[in-house]
Parts: C-alpha cells; structure tokens; sequence
C-alpha cells in the first residue's frame, strides 16, 4: 500500500529545516483564554517548565536545546508600560543564583508573558522564528506589549 500524503504539508513546511518545523509547531500551541496572574517566582516556575518542554522537544529531535530561548517578560502592574530587559530561562538552572536576583529585581512587577525563540544556525542568515505566550489576556495591553517586546527582542538578536 502506498502512504500518501499531506501535498500542501509536502510543498510548505516540510521543506523547511527541522528547526523552522518546531518553531511553527510551538508557534501554533493553544493560546491562553483566561489571565494568569502570577508573581515572580510563579512566573520563573512557569517558565522554568516552559523551558523544560522546549529543551525535551529539541533533545527528542536531536536538535541542540541552546538554539531556543524562552523569556520571561514583565510589565508595571498596572499596563502602562513593558519593561524591556526579560529574564532569559537557560537550558539548566533551577534556583541558580541569577534566578534569585532576578525574584528580587522584579518582585514589584507583573509577569505579562513568555517570549519563545528558535533559531537555525545551520542556515547562513541565522534567522529566529519568535512567538509569545501571555499571560495577560484579557486586558488587550497585555497581549499587545507581548507583541511589542517580541518584535523588540527579534530587532535585537538579529542584531548579535
């Protein structure tokens, strides 16, 4: 018997890299329909576990986990205004010492989201394939400073 397949998945995505493909893939995971209001060590937590799936997809398609990024991003609690230094999530540190710090710094502030990269640097432009995860949507700001530092973050790498 002969497998046939998906022509639109043949002609788009699976010609792309394996990476792009779990970029997409990621990108497409369920959206959040109710806040999730957090404080830092709740959001670090969350990320931390975000972080986690992210790593095991990457290692399951032998793929290297560094090449993904997860951001935890935080706003003024009231909406008014993004701050633009997230606290990157590596690959391994559970209650490291910069974890601690960063608890600390932002122990006033609103976890408003994740911001999730994978980059391809087998391919020569390097490029990152981002998407955000909010926290905060059900005020419009929320998803919208989400949007705002993702298109922030990505000037920024493409940058390094």
């Amino acid at each position: 018997m002969v497998k046939e397949h998906n022509p639109g998945f043949a002609a788009g995505i699976a010609q792309r890299s394996r990476r792009e493909q779990i970029a997409w893939a990621l990108k497409g995971a369920p959206k959040r329909k109710k806040d999730l209001r957090l404080d830092a060590i709740g959001a670090l937590a969350e990320g931390r576990k975000l972080r986690d799936r992210i790593t095991e997809l990457m290692k399951r398609e032998m793929l290297n986990p560094e090449d993904a990024m997860v951001l935890c991003i935080f706003a003024e609690p009231d909406l008014t205004a993004a701050l633009g230094d997230g606290f990157h999530i590596p690959v391994k540190s559970e209650g490291t010492l910069a974890e601690i710090k960063a608890i600390e710094h932002y122990a006033d502030k609103l976890p408003i989201g994740f911001l999730v990269f994978v980059t391809d640097r087998a391919d020569p432009r390097k490029p990152f394939y981002g998407h955000t995860r909010p926290l905060i949507v059900e005020d419009p700001r929320g998803p919208l400073l989400n949007e705002l530092l993702l298109h922030s973050y990505t000037k920024r790498l493409r940058v390094i």
